[in-house]
């Protein structure tokens, strides 16, 4: 990252009050409805909430009796066709426990702040009869728009407070009832970015989990959501390393209930021993930080390579995805829906995805699966990777993990794959082994030991071997829809 992009000191330190609060003025008068958050009414409004809507609860909850909370995701353009979705999906598809809650994602506008963009499209939504946005525009809604939605719903519920300043949206989410937010910084600009400057969205991220740690500290604990998805295409360990250092930024803030979500990989030896790697490493690191009194929990966001359009074969990722959860031993998971790579999702779709969802969580019962030796070593090699790369971060700025990424980023010890954002290296190349494992075919500048080389190295030379194909770019291309080919399509054929 040239040093042009370096806009604000970033402070390895929790803020201070007289420091958090003297900027939310100017972040409240972004738009008009930023007007109406009440911070002390706010607090007062989360503590009268009940159990069953306060995310750190339920999954505090769901930890102890075994159970997983299942996150269905909703975005509409308009109040009216919320509520809707919401009442159907309660009511006829079987979301009426304590272990679920709901995912609210927002529109496109939104995360780049183009409010006056969002007005326009509710507007023609309502005139049009039909959804003209990509998720629910919180922002324009308000705190009353939201707390309509809370007060319809059974359940908790949080928005993806996400992409490059996620500050007003935060302030009004929560001053509207929800009780989690998306802890992201470096995560969020590869995903979503083209140039802005970390710095800055490290300073966002901060802000943010300053203001839950003010709703915790007053008895309205608000959960963080660090996510470990990257753009779909990367092994465990990058994913893995990314939400410890986000979650002990948050920690740094005083955020005292962490999430920690992990991107699928379809891969079962992989999948399952990241989910049970995350929550023990993120503790780990947390308490040699110092924070020795933050409930952490993990679980599972779908595949987010390409999906699928087929409805039926997106159905049969779904219900791989919930065994995998459930065998694991995870806490929560996020639910995508059947036509998700076709269109927005229907009521319906997201209805289907609940029951297919509790389905197999049911049938599963307790079970969870026994460690085999290949997933025993595959569980070393991740951990190899993981601690390699956040140990080296680390130490670029004696400890400070926020200023660490910074560094790394510009060393390329913290990369992507294909990411939109400039200032990535984008060195990394993967392929899938024989057994649909992702592998680095170049892992860049990344700091992996001699023996996590040598280990991916053999499994795709295994693949070679087996298949007559050569690891190049062209196995990289035809790897990146490995789970969207037609029924009928051998993934790995012999030449």
């Amino acid at each position: 990252m040239d040093k042009k992009w370096r806009t604000v000191d970033v402070k390895d330190e929790r803020w201070s009050e007289v420091e958090f609060l003297s900027q939310r003025a100017q972040v409240l008068s972004e738009w008009p409805t930023g007007q109406e958050v009440d911070l002390d009414e706010a607090v007062s409004y989360h503590r009268a909430l009940p159990d069953n809507k306060v995310q750190a609860k339920q999954l505090a909850r769901a930890k102890s009796e075994s159970n997983i909370v299942i996150l269905p995701q909703l975005g509409q353009a308009r109040l009216e066709t919320m509520l809707d979705f919401i009442g159907f999906v309660e009511n006829e598809c079987g979301m009426q426990d304590w272990n679920e809650s709901w995912f609210w994602i927002l529109d496109a506008y939104s995360r780049k702040k183009r409010f006056d963009a969002v007005e326009n499209a509710i507007i023609a939504s309502k005139e049009q009869g039909q959804n003209l946005l990509s998720g629910f525009p919180a922002v324009n809604h308000g705190v009353k728009g939201f707390r309509q939605l809370i007060e319809a719903t059974r359940h908790s519920a949080f928005l993806s407070t996400l992409d490059e300043d996620p500050r007003l949206c935060g302030e009004i989410a929560f001053a509207g009832g929800a009780t989690g937010y998306l802890a992201y910084d470096l995560h969020d600009l590869l995903q979503h970015s083209r140039d802005y400057p970390l710095d800055r969205r490290i300073h966002n991220f901060q802000y943010i989990s300053r203001l839950a740690a003010y709703y915790t500290d007053r008895g309205a604990p608000i959960l963080a959501w660090p996510a470990g998805h990257n753009n779909g295409w990367e092994p465990p360990g990058m994913k893995v390393a990314m939400v410890i250092l986000q979650a002990m930024e948050a920690a740094r803030q005083g955020v005292k209930h962490i999430a920690c979500s992990y991107g699928l990989t379809a891969n079962i030896d992989q999948d399952v021993s990241s989910l049970r790697l995350i929550g023990r490493m993120v503790e780990e690191y947390l308490r040699n930080a110092g924070h020795t009194d933050v409930a952490v929990f993990s679980g599972s966001y779908p595949h987010l390579g390409v999906w699928p359009v087929d409805v039926l074969q997106a159905t049969s990722m779904m219900a791989w995805e919930a065994a995998i959860t459930r065998m694991s031993g995870a806490q929560f998971m996020y639910l995508k829906s059947p036509d998700e790579a076709a269109s927005t999702p229907s009521r319906e779709a997201i209805g289907a995805e609940v029951k297919i969802a509790k389905h197999m969580i049911n049938i599963l019962g307790s079970f969870k699966l026994e460690s085999t030796p290949s997933m025993r070593e595959e569980e070393e090699m991740i951990e190899l990777e993981v601690r390699a790369i956040v140990d080296a971060t680390l130490e670029l700025a004696d400890g400070d993990p926020s200023n660490g990424m910074i560094k790394a980023v510009e060393r390329g010890i913290l990369d992507a794959v294909f990411s939109p954002w400039i200032h990535a290296k984008n060195r990394l190349l993967t392929v899938r082994d024989l057994q649909g494992a992702y592998r680095y075919l170049d892992h860049g500048a990344l700091p992996l030991p001699k023996q996590v080389i040598a280990y991916h190295k053999a499994k795709i030379n295994e693949r070679c071997r087996s298949t007559g194909q050569t690891a190049n770019m062209d196995m990289v291309t035809e790897d990146l829809y490995y789970l969207a080919r037609p029924i009928g399509t051998h993934v790995f054929s012999k030449l």
